[in-house]
């Protein structure tokens, strides 16, 4: 639920309040039980529920990155990236010969790269610096903008990596940019072991703009709500 309410100093702030499975039934059905849930629970001070259900996997739009919301864990929500990775035809050949060749070093072990895989040094540098550039000049930066400082203080570490190596590296930074809640491991390059996990604090009081987006089955229509005015 979209709730605002008053802060310790009584000012008015925005809440994204999540809704147990075991109150979901009871708390649609009567208004009464909503605000004693906000009040006694989540202790909310003075409660006006502004939009009364938003669901697992609604579209968001923070700052023109958007994204679906997955879940929370303690007081901040928990999103999956819904953006399209867009590369160029050279990129995404070499990225499709990252991801073969470690597919199949998941199901043989200590794999090396041959000839007949067709896989450069040059190709694995080149991806790299396409995602690092993602990372820093595009709308990734308005979320993931820690995970290019990341590869760009890490690079050496990357070039001295074996092509095995590499292939994993970017195999793990091309989880920055799927549509899905899974983080990427890092460390072959000295980074953090779960880089670029989409969160966001429940209280939406100083988002620049935060807007969820109601699309039609088929894409063609969709509703644009602004949190910060409803």
């Amino acid at each position: 639920m979209l709730v605002e309410s008053e802060d310790k100093k009584g000012m008015k702030i925005r809440t994204i309040e999540y809704v147990p499975l075991y109150l979901r039934d009871q708390i649609k059905k009567n208004e009464y039980d909503s605000m004693q849930y906000l009040e006694k629970v989540r202790e909310l001070k003075n409660p006006k529920i502004l939009l009364s259900r938003i669901k697992t996997d609604t579209l968001f739009q923070v700052d023109g990155f958007y994204m679906w919301l997955s879940g929370r864990t303690g007081e901040q929500l928990v999103f999956k990236g819904a953006n399209q990775l867009l590369l160029s035809k050279a990129d995404a050949g070499t990225l499709k010969k990252v991801v073969k060749f470690v597919q199949r070093r998941k199901e043989i072990k200590d794999l090396r790269i041959v000839d007949y895989d067709d896989i450069t040094q040059e190709e694995l540098v080149g991806l790299y610096n396409a995602f690092f550039q993602k990372l820093a000049d595009t709308i990734y930066q308005v979320r993931l903008g820690t995970q290019a400082k990341t590869l760009e203080s890490k690079r050496d570490n990357f070039l001295q990596l074996s092509k095995e190596e590499k292939c994993i590296v970017l195999f793990e930074i091309l989880h920055l940019f799927q549509c899905q809640s899974v983080a990427a491991n890092l460390k072959l390059i000295g980074g953090p072991g779960k880089a670029g996990i989409l969160v966001l604090n429940n209280n939406i009081t100083n988002c620049n703009n935060i807007c969820i987006i109601n699309q039609s089955i088929t894409g063609i229509y969709e509703q644009k709500i602004d949190l910060k005015t409803i």
